[in-house]
């Protein structure tokens, strides 16, 4: 392991300590922006600042396409965490509102962006042996009942504006998406190896997963994280924050790997 890489894992390292320390010590999530709020907030920027480092360093080709599309989802997702977040300062109901719009448009950018870069990789479906497929299949069925249930139809309120079904439902629409994209990431995971990429994309596909284990909780907790109770906002958050610093390292990682190669073709 190099130095730069060192110094990447104990920079995401320190800054999770920080927002759990942050927490701890500020834990407020109803009222205003506090400390927990924005350290919240800067970890949302540091994935879509990973994404533009590696897309600089990558520059234009089919892995520059993938990642311009990983980076607005990103740059995506930012926004609507910025907006929600100043919604909530002024006193607004930031549900539904033009952040959500933000949010639901990062799922299907993520997802293209990791399409391209699946099919770059030339990932063989046909390696897998007949117990793993029969696994892989049973865990993506029950993935989709489960969000499909909690994302989708328990996230339907009668008595709600159909707005707010629609944006509400979107979210269920947005982790199925989630669910295909970890089965995507973890076999291109496979695929590397043993290589320089595959601590990268393990990363990702870490962020992948934390992501979605965060919406789904979310799904089934909203009310009690809209009230602010710590465990739930807590636990939630720590799970989104984790999964933000899983894919700026992911992106770093990428970014750091590329450079290197780079420096030695200079070199020679």
């Amino acid at each position: 392991m190099t130095k730069s890489d060192k110094a990447l894992q104990a920079a995401v390292l320190g800054f999770f300590g920080i927002a759990i320390a942050l927490y701890f010590i500020f834990p407020n999530f109803t009222t205003g922006a506090g400390p927990s709020d924005i350290i919240y907030l800067l970890a949302s920027f540091l994935p879509m600042a990973g994404a533009f480092y590696a897309l600089k360093l990558y520059g234009s080709g089919s892995n520059g396409r993938s990642l311009t599309l990983i980076a607005l989802s990103f740059t995506a997702l930012f926004i609507g965490e910025t907006l929600w977040l100043g919604f909530e300062q002024v006193g607004m109901d930031p549900f539904p509102s033009i952040a959500d719009l933000f949010y639901i448009a990062s799922y299907p950018l993520l997802f293209f962006g990791l399409l391209i870069q699946l099919k770059q990789a030339k990932v063989e479906w046909s390696n897998q042996g007949g117990f793993s497929k029969v696994l892989i299949w049973l865990s993506l069925i029950t993935l989709i009942i489960f969000v499909g249930y909690f994302g989708i139809y328990f996230a339907y309120d009668g008595e709600s504006t159909l707005l707010e079904n629609v944006v509400g439902m979107s979210y269920g629409v947005g982790d199925l998406i989630l669910i295909f994209l970890s089965l995507f990431v973890l076999k291109m995971t496979e695929e590397f190896r043993g290589g320089q990429l595959f601590n990268a994309w393990l990363a990702v596909f870490i962020g992948l997963f934390l992501t979605l284990l965060a919406d789904i909780g979310f799904a089934i907790y909203n009310e009690a994280y809209e009230l602010g109770q710590f465990a739930y906002n807590a636990t939630l958050d720590f799970l989104w924050i984790g999964s933000f610093l899983a894919f700026a390292y992911g992106f770093f990682s990428m970014g750091n790997i590329i450079k290197k190669v780079q420096s030695r073709v200079l070199k020679k």
